[in-house]
């Protein structure tokens, strides 16, 4: 496995303006994000797409170095984030993480009455709408969807 060299930057990679078409340079420079995924208070949301592409280009460029990496939900809506246990033997024996479990994320919208609790609030279809998230064990999975949960 070839790991990417470490180059030093030129004058112009440090002022990007816009994501490197290279995936194995580095997305923010300079404490900034590239402009193209910043917010449009005029089109709130058209930014996502074009941020969730980028990443899905590098993911796969990561993954075939053998690096693990955040992935974009099959629908190219969302991250889809990797869950591993904490290998820690008291961080363990304190949340019951077993360390040959695979854990999913599922989401569903957040329900009326619930103002503000809600663990992220997204864009869709060009409007705010709360989500939550919640983490378990593939074998809960089913009675979470009955539940009215998404994965």
């Amino acid at each position: 496995m070839s790991v990417p060299s470490k180059r030093s930057m030129s004058s112009s990679d440090k002022t990007q303006a816009t994501a490197p078409d290279d995936p194995a340079k580095p997305i923010l420079v300079n404490g900034t994000w590239p402009e193209e995924w910043k917010d449009d208070p005029e089109n709130r949301g058209a930014n996502i797409a074009r941020a969730l592409a980028d990443i899905e280009r590098r993911s796969a460029y990561w993954e075939s170095l053998g690096v693990p990496c955040a992935r974009v939900s099959a629908d190219k809506s969302k991250l889809v984030p990797i869950q591993y246990p904490n290998p820690d033997p008291l961080s363990l024996k304190q949340t019951g993480d077993r360390l040959d479990t695979q854990y999913i994320t599922l989401t569903r919208k957040s329900l009326p009455g619930q103002h503000n609790e809600s663990t992220c609030y997204v864009i869709k279809d060009g409007e705010e709408v709360g989500v939550d998230y919640v983490i378990v064990p593939k074998e809960e999975v089913a009675a979470r969807e009955a539940q009215g949960w998404e994965v």
